[in-house]
């Protein structure tokens, strides 16, 4: 819980880990409930209210998200929602990218001539 100076509610906010998990309320200057969602993972996720006053709701919205993570050789991570096919062409063209870099380097080593001193 986060309160402003003169004490009232400025947010009510939860972690897991180091990440916002579960639900978070954020509060006007007059104390008044402004917004509130829930996170999973980090990233929004369920229903997200926002408030014109405390008894009216101004908008409300359903957010779905589906984190999934991708991990090569314990160097590159994506942690973003994306589906199936979208992670496996992202990880072809990481696969691809790499190969590419490969083969430049290996490249360039066939080209240097050694330093032969008579």
């Amino acid at each position: 819980i986060i309160r402003n100076d003169d004490g009232k509610l400025k947010t009510e906010e939860n972690y897991s880990n180091g990440e916002m998990e579960g639900q978070w309320i954020w509060y006007r200057p007059d104390g008044i409930k402004e917004r509130e969602g829930t996170y999973k993972n980090g990233l929004k996720h369920g229903l997200w209210t926002t408030w014109n006053n405390a008894d009216h709701k101004k908008d409300e919205k359903m957010i779905k998200t589906a984190p999934t993570s991708i991990e090569i050789s314990g160097r590159i991570t994506i942690n973003v929602p994306i589906n199936p096919i979208i992670k496996a062409l992202v990880l072809l063209n990481l696969i691809f990218s790499l190969i590419k870099m490969t083969a430049s380097i290996v490249a360039k080593i066939g080209t240097v001539k050694p330093n032969v001193v008579n």
